[in-house]
């Protein structure tokens, strides 16, 4: 279900890409979450990406992260400017926990 869930996501994501917006960062973050919670969803999405990302080396975490590195693709390609790309911003500045030190790659 998970696979799925990150389908559903980047067709979402490359749906909203092929729309024109009058202010594409506020009408797409008010239709996808709404602006007051913007951060603390896409900080939850990104979240739960890196763990599929390092998710272990099996036919279904594979498959998972496949899932995962589209997702993010189609997350940055939803505006014609990479510049002007919101939903890239929360992704790109948004501060994760890092790694414990002793765990393995």
């Amino acid at each position: 279900t998970r696979g799925h869930a990150l389908e559903t996501l980047s067709g979402l994501m490359l749906g909203l890409g092929s729309r024109s917006f009058y202010n594409f960062g506020t009408d797409v973050l008010e239709l996808l979450c709404g602006i007051e919670h913007a951060e603390e969803v896409f900080g939850g999405m990104l979240a739960s990406l890196v763990v599929l990302l390092r998710s272990p080396h099996t036919a279904e975490g594979d498959a998972l992260c496949r899932g995962s590195v589209r997702l993010l693709l189609s997350l940055a390609s939803t505006a014609d400017n990479l510049s002007s790309n919101i939903l890239l911003d929360f992704v790109v500045f948004l501060k994760l926990p890092e790694r414990p030190t002793g765990e393995a790659s």
